[in-house]
Formats: C-alpha cells, structure tokens, sequence
C-alpha cells in the first residue's frame, strides 16, 4: 500500500496541530503552532503514523508538565537545508534526568510512574522507517524538546519501502 503524500511539511503542521487540539485540555496547559510559513518540500509520509507520532509526544509533554507552575506545550516544524524538514515539541515540565534521556527510545524504559515505556519506541520505530530520526535535547529555561526529522522528498525521502 502506498502512503498518502503530505502536499507540504507547513500545512500538516496546521492540520496536526488542529487534530491534536481535543488532546490538549486548556485547563492542564496552553499550546501554540508555529509553522513554516513557507516550506517549499513535499514529504511522503504515512499521515497516520506521523500523527501518532505527535499525538504520543504531545501526550508526554502534557504528562510531564502536570506538576509545572507554567503549562506552555509548543509545537513548530521547518525546512532545513540538510533535506530534512525538523518537527519538535516542546514542554515546560520538569525535564528529564541524563540517565533517562540516554536510554529513553528503548522498549520499556520510561520516567512515568505508570507508564509501559513503548510510546517512545514506537516513535522511534516510525520516524527511522520514514527514514528520519528522533531526539530530545532540553529546553532553554526548562522543560525539553522532542525533534524529529523527515527526509523531502527533493532529497529522496520516500518512505513507502520502509513501512
């Protein structure tokens, strides 16, 4: 089955981020988008999969900021030069510890009380098989940020064969 080919990077951002926006309870924090205005590559991507991408980071993200006297969840992607479009979420929550963040993408390995620690491998799993990569670095004040790539098209990013 061939995936259905996002038309740009920018406008399934938006749609993304309007899809994500029943998850995002304005009593447990804000969310903005900020999207390429112009982003001139394609991405050929399974749309489902990179929303349940999105949907998994900005639930982590909700999670971790439940404790925060500050709840701002952003959500942003750009055209890079590299031929990657870069999506990236980032919270206001209390971080997460180096010990956790050096293992975080492995199967079970979580920093939730409650959680099974699959979300993330899972993340994982589907962006390299579309050919990018994931990471989350911390954020400048506090918090972090989750990144991942795409590969465009231009660059000879289709993912078909992998998924």
């Amino acid at each position: 089955m061939t995936p259905p080919a996002m038309p740009e990077a920018a406008s399934d951002c938006k749609h993304a981020a309007g899809a994500l926006r029943p998850v995002i309870d304005p009593n447990r924090c804000e969310g903005k988008a900020a999207c390429a205005a112009e982003c001139p590559y394609e991405v050929f991507v399974d749309r489902v999969q990179v929303q349940q991408v999105l949907l998994n980071l900005v639930r982590n993200a909700i999670d971790a900021m439940i404790d925060s006297p500050v709840r701002l969840l952003n959500l942003s992607s750009n055209a890079g030069s590299d031929g990657f479009v870069t999506i990236s979420v980032e919270d206001t929550g209390s971080g997460i510890s180096d010990t956790v963040a050096l293992q975080l993408f492995q199967p079970f390995v979580t920093s939730k009380q409650a959680g099974m620690g699959i979300g993330l491998s899972i993340c994982r799993t589907i962006v390299e098989a579309h050919g990018g990569r994931i990471w989350c670095e911390a954020a400048r004040d506090r918090g972090t940020i989750f990144r991942f790539t795409l590969p465009t098209a231009q660059a000879g990013g289709d993912a078909r064969h992998g998924l």
